[in-house]
């Protein structure tokens, strides 16, 4: 009951995280002249040692995360927020969780977890009743809290779920739903917009494996429409780096390779079994190639032209958006259409402006170039 091991699917982020974007967004207050920088960020992970993802964050925002291994299970997934405290604002992506459903077993009672790191959980009847009462209760403390939540709009998104079943290596079957709240927090009104959605497996001797991926944004009450191309553009930036994707491939065969032994420890003590597990992981990783096989450069490949394959494809999710190229790795990047010039430098960061006399300023040797719109 392992997770299936296998690099941390990013293009399906992505397309979690874009169809949050769906409502019309309103005009955002540009103006002539108005500019915005998106400035790189990177999070590391200890357990490999390496930088595992990069994001792009406008100029004077907070970025934090981490990876998660979720009690030592070779499947990371990344954690990741973007927050500006001047417009009290965040976008947030959750870490995927894991649950099991229907387990007829009295050592292992609803809300214990097993030695896979599954966590025993009924199924929710709709991925809005996840969030409401697993997700907030445990990782959103501000609507925990909130005495006066209040649905705004909610809405089942079947071709999304359709297109993440096609794309999962297991094609399980998968719900989504966006969903939209208001409440009053600390810092006043405010609107949080969620998407969420359920993979659920097929049953097996009476049990069911599900598990939940969910992404959100919040602002003050009025200010979130206004907001939405800046966080689809963060959402669609999200990516993984094939160094620490080669190191991860190569410690999951490892893992493999062991996983009777693993397992064997792990029965006998959960709690210290994690903490092996993890330092098992350290080890494989410090012993992995850094050389890039072609067959790891092939897997990663098709992954990054899954993601910008699928991000073409939920654009009609976004309004006031496009996907621009960035002509340093060729990738594509939904951005504001409400910009009329892109620029993209040597060093990751991103400029949009309607300013048609502005020159982006960098250092000694950064080269702009303008992106050109793919769609």
């Amino acid at each position: 009951m392992n997770p299936p091991l296998r690099a941390a699917n990013s293009y399906f982020l992505t397309i979690l995280a874009m169809a949050i974007f769906a409502q019309r967004a309103g005009a955002a207050d540009l103006g002539a002249g108005a500019t915005l920088r998106m400035t790189p960020a990177m999070q590391f992970d200890p357990v490999l040692n390496q930088n595992a993802y990069s994001i792009l964050i406008p100029a004077g925002w907070k970025f934090q995360g981490e990876i998660v291994w979720v009690n030592g299970s070779p499947n990371p997934w990344p954690h990741l927020s973007a927050s500006d405290p001047a417009q009290h604002a965040a976008w947030r992506r959750f870490p995927r969780l894991f649950y099991i459903a229907g387990l007829a077993n009295p050592n292992y009672p609803e809300g214990s977890v097993l030695p896979s790191g599954f966590e025993v959980r009924a199924l929710p009847s709709s991925p809005m009743d996840f969030v409401k009462s697993l997700l907030v209760p445990r990782m959103i403390a501000e609507v925990a809290n909130a005495t006066d939540v209040r649905l705004i709009s909610q809405a089942d998104m079947p071709d999304v779920a359709q297109m993440i079943t096609d794309h999962d290596p297991l094609h399980r079957k998968a719900a989504t739903q966006r969903f939209r709240i208001g409440y009053t927090a600390p810092d006043g009104p405010v609107e949080r917009e969620f998407v969420a959605t359920i993979l659920v497996s097929q049953p097996r001797g009476g049990n069911v494996t599900w598990m939940a991926d969910t992404t959100t944004v919040r602002a003050p009450a009025g200010r979130l429409d206004k907001l939405l191309p800046t966080f689809a553009t963060i959402s669609s930036s999200v990516k993984i780096q094939l160094p620490w994707y080669n190191t991860l491939v190569q410690v999951q065969q490892a893992f493999l390779t062991h996983q009777e032994e693993i397992e064997a420890q792990m029965l006998r003590n959960q709690a210290d079994a994690i903490n092996q597990r993890m330092a098992i992981m350290r080890q494989y990783a410090q012993q992995s190639s850094q050389m890039v096989s072609d067959e790891i450069h092939q897997r990663f490949a098709e992954q990054m032209q899954a993601k910008d394959q699928e991000q073409t494809r939920e654009m009609h999710y976004i309004n006031d958006t496009g996907g621009y190229k960035d002509p340093s790795d060729g990738s594509t990047v939904t951005l504001s259409a409400e910009y009329k010039y892109h620029y993209a430098d040597t060093e990751g960061d991103i400029v949009e402006t309607n300013d048609p006399t502005y020159s982006p300023v960098g250092g000694p040797g950064t080269n702009w170039q303008q992106m050109d719109r793919v769609n």
